[in-house]
């Protein structure tokens, strides 16, 4: 009976169009043959002990970037080499320097002081483009050379050139000392002065009388120094002091009998006088002062001109003496500080220079437009924008602000910055996420291309009992678990499960060809918690295993699927019920 039914069976299945025809490759025995490769098991309890060091390992990603040399044009590379940096050496805000093309302002302020002594306050702005041979020009400062200078030192320059356009020459005054003080000098005669001499004369009055009668008469000193007074010869007075020329004059004068009682003082200084040059005021006619014996005070001098210090002006008064100069401003020399005078010489020049004061003026930067920074992304919209370089630093989250870049936890683009045939790298994600406070300041000429960062996709595999073998993605920032993959493909779901036998196969970062099993008992649900606290790491292997009588149930499923189909439901089951007798 069993050998009919099994020949019925038989016939059965081989009528059916259900019927399995195995199919096999064309392959010599010699290929099949060839080993496959054996792999060991270092199988482990999940205590939480193993939790521990399991999830420690490191999450390890693959980025796919461009490789010429491989034939598909990309290569895999490790996460952290992906993302080398390679910073740019600039760690402080570079200064902003002029080039051809960017446009100053300039505002020049005035005190003026009107017809009737009063101040006012004027204005003028002026809008000065840096040319082709980089210069600035304009009347007031003339022309001056601002490529690759800073502001600061253009202020400078224009600062220099106002005080010397107004007079005010805070240079000259420094190299001039300070005129002496104390005694004042002694005059001495020379060629051209005139001297007064009085002597006493008898002189017959009207009523007959014989009176001694006070004389005075110039004398005139010749140019060989020499004078001659009435009745007697030729005194040489030349260098001599009116003391000296006293003595010397008496005596010719008592050799020739006469009464040598004198008085002798200058009455002309025309030998050497003084000078005055410079900005003086056009009701000044005599530009030359002849020194009495007196002495002369420079503060008298400068009284008798009249000059006016209003408000931001003032004058340099230059003394020149025999190859010296020395200096003061007309503020000082009248202000009320008592100070010792200042004795004028014979033959001294004083230089009258009016000293406006330099006008207050603001420069600044109104038009950037030569010096910029490129920027190309092959991430984000791909834009390609040129940005102008100004006094403001520019920053690398400036130039990744423009391109749209936008990163997380888990995606990252690369900045190559390339700077002077240089180039550097710099990570987006660590500029936006992870070191916010990091500046990396860009300067003019840098060319910035952004470049994603492209991981390669990351899974782990569930396979066994009750499930067809599938890949789950998972992702870093989420760190999944054990429980999550088991319950999202429901393979405990099945009856077929051995809930005593869940494996996860890792691969040993130290050992070719040995797998980490960590092996977990789910029978018991408080064991739940180990699963739910497993990280997994990609490329894990997830092994359920089948109920023991699991392939004996599968194996008799399908012969009653067929005896089904090709003998009816009631008389397969009678084959069924044969065959296990």
């Amino acid at each position: 009976m069993y050998y009919k039914v099994s020949a019925l069976a038989l016939f059965t299945l081989a009528a059916c169009d259900i019927a399995y025809e195995p199919q096999t490759l064309p392959l010599t025995s010699r290929v099949t043959e060839v080993e496959q490769t054996e792999f060991k098991l270092n199988v482990k309890p999940l205590t939480r002990e193993e939790i521990a060091l399991a999830n420690a390992r490191q999450w390890h990603r693959q980025a796919i970037v461009p490789n010429r040399q491989a034939a598909e044009g990309t290569s895999l590379r490790q996460e952290a080499s992906a993302r080398a940096e390679n910073l740019p050496p600039v760690t402080s805000p570079p200064v902003y320097r002029l080039g051809v093309g960017d446009e100053l302002s300039l505002e020049i302020k005035k005190q003026v002081v009107d017809r009737d002594g009063v101040p006012r306050a004027t204005s003028q702005v002026l809008q000065l483009p840096v040319k082709e041979d980089g210069t600035i020009f304009s009347a007031q400062i003339g022309s001056i050379e601002v490529r690759a200078r800073t502001l600061n030192a253009v202020r400078d320059l224009i600062g220099r050139e106002l005080a010397r356009s107004s007079g005010r020459d805070a240079q000259a005054l420094t190299e001039l000392t300070p005129p002496p003080t104390g005694a004042p000098p002694v005059y001495r005669i020379g060629a051209g002065d005139v001297l007064a001499i009085t002597r006493v004369l008898p002189q017959v009055s009207d009523d007959g009388n014989v009176n001694d009668v006070p004389n005075t008469r110039p004398l005139v000193v010749a140019s060989n120094g020499s004078v001659r007074p009435l009745g007697a010869g030729d005194v040489d007075v030349g260098g001599l002091t009116t003391g000296e020329a006293i003595e010397e004059i008496s005596a010719e004068l008592l050799r020739n009998g006469l009464n040598p009682d004198i008085e002798l003082s200058i009455q002309a200084n025309n030998s050497k006088p003084l000078r005055l040059i410079g900005d003086l005021p056009t009701t000044i006619e005599d530009r030359l002062i002849p020194i009495a014996e007196a002495p002369v005070r420079l503060v008298d001098v400068v009284s008798r001109l009249g000059l006016q210090t209003p408000p931001g002006r003032d004058y340099l008064i230059e003394i020149r003496r025999e190859g010296e100069r020395y200096g003061v401003l007309l503020k000082n020399l009248l202000g009320p500080e008592r100070r010792a005078p200042i004795y004028l010489h014979p033959d001294d020049t004083i230089r009258i220079q009016a000293q406006e004061s330099a006008p207050d003026f603001a420069v600044n930067i109104v038009g950037f437009n030569s010096q910029s920074v490129s920027v190309t992304s092959v991430a984000g919209n791909g834009a390609s924008v040129e940005l102008p370089v100004t006094s403001q630093p520019l920053e690398l989250a400036d130039a990744i602000n423009a391109a749209n870049i936008a990163v997380d936890s888990e995606t990252d683009v690369m900045a190559r910055i390339i700077r002077n045939g240089q180039e550097y790298r710099v990570s987006v994600r660590r500029s936006l996420i992870d070191q916010p406070s990091r500046k990396v300041f860009l300067q003019s000429g840098d060319r910035i291309v952004f470049e994603p960062i492209v991981f390669e996709k990351q899974t782990v595999m569930i396979t066994g009992a009750g499930t067809a073998p599938q890949l789950i993605e998972i992702a870093q920032i989420a760190r999944p678990t054990l429980s999550d993959a088991v319950f999202s493909s429901r393979a405990l779901a099945d009856a077929e499960s051995d809930l005593k036998q869940v494996f996860v196969l890792r691969p040993d970062e130290n050992v070719a060809n040995q797998f980490d099993a960590y092996y977990l008992d789910l029978s018991n649900p408080t064991r739940l918690a180990l699963a739910d606290d497993l990280q997994l790491r990609p490329n894990d292997i997830i092994f359920i295993s089948d109920q023991p009588v699991s392939q004996f149930t599968r194996v008799v499923g399908r012969i009653n699927n067929a005896l089904r189909s090709g003998l009816g439901l009631a008389q397969s089951a009678e084959a069924v019920q044969t065959l296990v007798q």
